[in-house]
């Protein structure tokens, strides 16, 4: 299994399953269903569909010879919400630390999670700028009187999230990250061959610019960790 990744591409009415062997860099198996995403009563949509998605699943594992227990999700629906957003603090001119600037991007998150009708799936950071000057790198131990940190929220329907999380939580698989498939296609280059393998590399901190979510599941890793690592 340490070979392959498994991805759930929902696109319009279909869901793909892919079947992903990162060491050859190929799709080992690919399978479609169609399915009507109606999100009035999910209750009921979930029991509709879990039948067919429990076949599927089955199929796709006698074949691969492994038991599936996480997935990536990429979705591409006409749902995803870009939300541009900046936070302003005076230092004083005192130095700028790596738990100021965690505390600014978690506080700025904290704001726009209060809607609860969105769940949030991507924190880009775009720019800093400490005393007029844009820097695409954090101020660390920079002295400035004015640090302005731009941020864009990637975001998905919670509504949709939550469907699709109960869908699969009947199967026993969980999703180990979520990703929009717009935001994945914009680092489409001739290093990757298919979507799939930009959408793991996405996974795996392809974007230096990108903020790690904390999943609610406690691990080791920190928030920001990975994010300041690159740039440390």
């Amino acid at each position: 299994m340490n070979n392959f990744e498994a991805i759930l591409y929902v696109k319009n009415n279909i869901f793909e399953f892919v079947i992903f062997d990162k060491k050859k860099n190929n799709i080992f198996l690919s399978r479609k269903i169609n399915i009507n995403i109606d999100l009035k009563n999910i209750e009921i949509l979930v029991n509709e569909i879990t039948l067919t998605l429990k076949k599927e699943i089955i199929e796709i594992e006698t074949k691969i010879d492994f038991l599936i227990n996480q997935i990536i999700l990429l979705i591409e629906l006409d749902d995803s919400i870009n939300i541009n957003a900046c936070i302003k603090k005076n230092f004083d001119n005192a130095k700028v630390s790596k738990e100021q600037i965690e505390y600014l991007i978690q506080d700025l998150k904290q704001q726009i999670s209060k809607d609860h009708s969105l769940r949030i799936n991507h924190i880009v950071i775009n720019e800093f700028i400490v005393d007029g000057d844009i820097l695409s790198k954090p101020p660390l131990n920079k002295s400035c009187d004015d640090l302005i940190i731009n941020l864009k929220f990637i975001c998905f329907p919670e509504k949709l999230i939550l469907f699709l999380e109960k869908l699969f939580k009947e199967h026993q698989i969980e999703f180990k990250s979520v990703l929009c498939s717009h935001y994945v296609k914009s680092f489409f280059s001739s290093s990757f061959q298919n979507i799939f393998e930009t959408a793991i590399a996405i996974k795996e901190g392809h974007n230096i610019n990108e903020v790690s979510i904390i999943p609610k599941k406690p691990v080791k890793m920190g928030f920001f960790e990975r994010f300041f690592h690159i740039f440390s």
